[in-house]
């Protein structure tokens, strides 16, 4: 294309922009194809464990504040909790007990993350399924095995606010989506060259003969 002049360029644009358009529509309809094709409903269920230490009657404002820093700083390093595989199994042990259905360890282990919340002593707990009910049901199932491992922590409590459960979009969908466009672009640009050096080709070909 660098040996092509400006004007040579939007000539051959211009000459070959329905075939150009045909092609990016064709690559825009087939991402979009294939984005539905795999598109999956993701929900995450989460739940928040509050995690700290147990105040005594008669500590002051300064102590129980000094206390709070501490518990807010050390919460992070129960973030390993939920892949622990005492939790693991005591999760899919919980689901299959309450719930009925076994779930292979690996793929609840896959399925959870857990975060400190800034500025608080609190540990979110996220599950992600395809199922609405199952994620609700495995963050409740994780929700009693992470409580019962820190049961003995001493000085400590641990207190779970109530779950919640929101829709997320298929990232990978909106990706494979993107990539169809830049190809598509690609492609559009690339044809007149490509159909002027295929047909140059056929040209000399036959003079030849």
């Amino acid at each position: 294309m660098s040996s092509y002049q400006p004007k040579d360029r939007l000539r051959l644009t211009w000459h070959w922009l329905p075939m150009e358009i045909l092609i990016l529509a064709i690559f825009l309809a087939g991402g979009w194809g294939v984005s539905r094709l795999i598109a999956k409903p993701i929900y995450q269920a989460n739940i928040e464990l509050t995690i700290q230490h147990r105040t005594k009657k008669g500590q002051s404002r300064a102590k129980r504040a000094t206390i709070r820093k501490r518990d807010i700083a050390d919460v992070s390093q129960f973030n390993v909790m939920p892949r622990q595989s005492s939790v693991l199994y005591a999760a899919s042990e919980y689901a299959y007990t309450h719930y009925g259905y076994w779930q292979q360890v690996q793929d609840l282990s896959e399925s959870v993350s857990a975060t400190a919340v800034p500025d608080k002593p609190v540990l979110r707990l996220t599950v992600q399924s395809s199922s609405k009910q199952v994620a609700q049901q495995n963050v409740q199932a994780f929700n009693v095995a992470v409580t019962d491992s820190l049961k003995i922590l001493k000085g400590y409590q641990v207190r779970s606010s109530k779950s919640t459960t929101q829709f997320v979009s298929n990232n990978v969908q909106h990706s494979v989506y993107k990539f169809a466009v830049v190809l598509g672009i690609l492609a559009a640009v690339a044809t007149p060259y490509l159909a002027k050096t295929v047909m140059g080709a056929r040209d000399e070909l036959v003079v030849k003969r």
